[in-house]
């Protein structure tokens, strides 16, 4: 079963238990759980797609031609071995605490239970393969891209977009884009990296807190 049919079916049960797509406002914030690699933006867009209430508030931090894309396109195109095996840094330990401080004003902030509690999962047994098929399954988004820009520019949800300046996975130029097919935009580039939180918690929840408020009147 593919990621996209296992957001179907649960997204089913949402609609049946809280009512969504009856105009329901609803915030995604588009960051993976523990023990998985960032396939957020791809799931939100197309959960975006799925409901009925299109005046949705969008919050999200991606760019299609990302850090991450350009490294694995190669494998996308030749699925062999060896293309794989280039791939498996991804989940390495080294990697993942990579991702927690590079570009953040102090990495030694950051505290180490981040990528410890994310390596416990993704070193599992077999979970190494579990994240190498949902990466190589990123391929068959991005003939859906156009789709999804073409939803933004019908539906025109508000957004709020908060976005690391230092992010190295998913640079900032992809923070700009949104405003080519959105009109209500709140843009906010931080002095941190690919999770802003760590820096800038207390700075994104008033944003998410005030951005809410004043939309949903």
């Amino acid at each position: 079963m593919s990621y996209k049919e296992e957001l179907d079916i649960n997204l089913n049960k949402l609609k049946k238990k809280d009512g969504v797509g009856k105009n329901t406002p609803i915030v995604f914030w588009s960051r993976c759980g523990k023990n998985g690699k960032n396939f957020g933006d791809w799931i939100t867009n197309y959960i975006f797609t799925k409901i009925k209430n299109k005046r949705s508030i969008w919050c999200d931090k991606k760019n299609l031609k990302s850090w991450f894309i350009l490294g694995v396109e190669a494998w996308w195109i030749d699925k062999t071995p060896e293309n794989e095996a280039k791939l498996h840094y991804l989940v390495a330990p080294d990697t993942t605490k990579w991702q927690y401080t590079f570009g953040m004003r102090d990495p030694n902030s950051v505290d180490p239970s981040n990528w410890i509690s994310d390596n416990a999962g993704l070193q599992r047994e077999g979970n190494v393969g579990v994240q190498l098929a949902m990466a190589y399954d990123y391929r068959t988004n991005l003939p859906l891209y156009p789709q999804w820009q073409e939803q933004f520019r019908e539906h025109d949800p508000p957004a709020l977009i908060v976005w690391g300046a230092n992010d190295y996975i998913f640079p900032e130029s992809g923070a700009h884009l949104y405003e080519r097919d959105l009109t209500d935009v709140e843009k906010h580039i931080l002095d941190t990296g690919h999770f802003a939180l760590e820096n800038d918690l207390d700075f994104i929840a008033e944003k998410i807190s005030s951005f809410l408020n004043s939309r949903l009147q």
